[in-house]
């Protein structure tokens, strides 16, 4: 078992009813989009949830909202994981578009 796989098992976070939707938990990865930052160190917020992404098996292959996102399960509840496409700074407008 991967480590990122062991964190994704251990999440036990008490929630009292969910958010419209069904979705328990809604996960970000903060960085700066494109190229040029793929591997700046501001970006593992981006690399991090990549990695629990591909741990988990849920597919980043939706647009909207300004972020990339994909819907599927951890530790059997439901989850979104998204990355903002604005730059750093304007991440919330994609986070509470989403949330």
């Amino acid at each position: 078992m991967t480590p990122l796989r062991k964190v994704a098992a251990n999440l036990h976070l008490p929630r009292k009813g969910t958010p419209s939707g069904g979705l328990s938990y809604l996960i970000v990865g903060l960085g700066n989009p494109g190229p040029r930052y793929a591997r700046n160190r501001h970006n593992v917020g981006f690399q991090s949830l990549d990695h629990l992404a591909a741990a988990c098996g849920i597919d980043l292959n939706k647009t909207r909202f300004k972020a990339l996102f994909g819907e599927g399960q951890i530790a059997g509840q439901r989850v979104m994981l998204a990355k903002p496409l604005t730059f750093m700074n304007d991440s919330g407008q994609a986070v509470g578009a989403l949330s």
